[in-house]
């Protein structure tokens, strides 16, 4: 039973390149992260070997989303583009250049 316990905390923690693609991030911002103590994301330092906690790592996504469309996060100052956002009747038309 140790064994299986073992694969699952593996599962669990993530090396800084997989951490780092889990948040479109460059692995290099993670390391600069954690050296600077800066946006708060825990990590767990054994020798030279760094990991995060999945789980870590999903909190800080929902504490540094800013807003939902459509229950989806989106990020501040993003642009998200729909059928509905180009239509004729969306309470915002689309800006047409003026014939000259």
């Amino acid at each position: 039973m140790a064994i299986s316990i073992a694969r699952s905390s593996q599962r669990e923690l993530l090396t800084r390149p997989e951490a780092a693609q889990l948040l479109g991030v460059k692995p290099q911002t993670l390391a600069k992260w954690a050296t600077t103590q800066q946006n708060g994301l825990p990590y767990i330092k054994v020798g030279k070997s760094v990991r995060y906690r999945r789980s870590d790592l999903t909190q800080f996504m929902a504490r540094n989303t800013v807003g939902t469309v459509n229950d989806q996060p989106v990020k501040e100052n993003a642009v998200m583009l729909t059928d509905t956002a180009l239509s004729p009747t969306s309470p915002v038309a689309p800006i047409l250049p003026e014939n000259t």
